[in-house]
């Protein structure tokens, strides 16, 4: 009782400098969001904040600070409990707090505080178990961090949105990242557990290794494997989630601790955290982003929007009388963003322009 009594004022101050550090305001909505998410993970586990922090709660609930990565602290923290998940959760609270990538370029913060931009050109970041980084083979020494600590030691991967990288890890498993994604990762993994915190979207391929399970946290879920290969969409912004299993086994496990098993070629669908339902799909179609490519099967172009929003990284809009449209094709992002949206306009019949900072469709006059 003690321990856990300890657990919750460690995680209050780490949420109390956060929200002191924090300059970036949040909408209320995701304030209100954030704060229920909070208190329904309060509630579910009869967990109360230590007296000498009672008005802490209230005073979370009336910050206009309180963000994101509250959810992912909070959320994470009372569904876990163990030190490696606490090191993980410290991890992410400290690097979101301190760190905001604004060079639109993919960087690597490294747990010393070093920031790394990566060119353009790069394509794969490589954590090998000496403690030494490569970034397309070319060597970057890790700060001279001990070995012994590399287990509760973190880096991150920040990708902006309209990039794309990929990240191997020390076991062996291998992140495609997606644009607007986050990766909190340990630079090794402990001997009986893999875990790594995900805020955004990646196809992982992990590797099997003596029955250890990889978790990949987000602030919504988590999916617990041993080994497969499978995709993890869960944007911030977005209520919608879903994991989609391209072979091997997963469990996925909500902010409500129902554990749903998937099969290959199955989808989990999560709103705000919660299951939803199961169907099945072709998987390839759902990881076709990694070779650039963006499949529509029906989706109305307020969805197609906002999926260009995170692929290219500009603002989309369109007129409310096209905002039920739907769009069924495929779309080469890798090509220049005019070509892709003449491509979208001549599929539907609709015009584009781009006025005040926004690329907006509308009817073809």
């Amino acid at each position: 009782m003690e321990d856990n009594k300890k657990k919750i004022e460690h995680v209050e101050n780490r949420i109390i400098k956060f929200l002191t550090e924090r300059e970036n305001h949040s909408s209320q909505e995701v304030q209100d969001e954030v704060w229920a998410r909070i208190m329904h993970k309060k509630e579910q586990l009869n967990i109360r904040p230590v007296s000498s922090h009672k008005k802490w709660f209230t005073w979370l609930k009336a910050s206009t600070a309180a963000c994101l990565v509250i959810a992912i602290g909070i959320g994470s923290y009372f569904t876990i409990g163990s030190s490696n998940e606490s090191d993980l959760l410290d991890a992410a609270i400290a690097m979101q707090s301190s760190i905001k990538n604004s060079t639109n370029k993919v960087e690597l913060v490294m747990s010393s505080g070093d920031i790394i931009t990566l060119s353009d050109e790069s394509k794969v970041i490589s954590q090998n178990e000496d403690g030494t980084i490569l970034i397309d083979q070319r060597k970057i020494q890790n700060s001279g961090v001990d070995k012994e600590k590399a287990e509760t030691t973190f880096n991150q991967v920040i990708v902006p949105y309209g990039k794309h990288i990929q990240l191997a890890l020390t076991d062996g498993s291998i992140l495609d990242i997606n644009s607007g994604t986050k990766v909190v990762y340990p630079q090794a993994f402990k001997k009986n557990s893999r875990e790594i915190y995900v805020e955004g979207e990646i196809f992982i391929d992990v590797k099997k290794a003596n029955g250890i399970p990889f978790i990949v946290r987000t602030n919504k879920f988590d999916v617990n494997v041993l080994g497969t290969a499978f995709n993890v969409r869960a944007y911030p912004e977005d209520q919608n989630s879903e994991v989609v299993l391209q072979r091997g086994k997963v469990e996925v496990k909500d902010l409500n601790k129902k554990t749903v098993s998937m099969k290959p070629n199955e989808l989990v669908s999560l709103r705000n955290g919660k299951y939803a339902h199961k169907e099945i799909v072709d998987a390839s179609e759902y990881i076709s982003w990694k070779d650039g490519l963006l499949l529509f099967k029906g989706e109305p172009m307020m969805e197609v929007i906002k999926r260009l929003h995170h692929y290219y990284g500009f603002q989309f809009d369109c007129d409310n009388e096209v905002r039920q449209l739907t769009l069924y094709g495929k779309l080469d992002i890798n090509e220049p963003i005019e070509k892709a949206l003449s491509a979208i306009s001549t599929t539907t019949g609709l015009s584009w322009e781009f006025k005040k900072g926004t690329y907006l469709f509308k009817k073809r006059e």
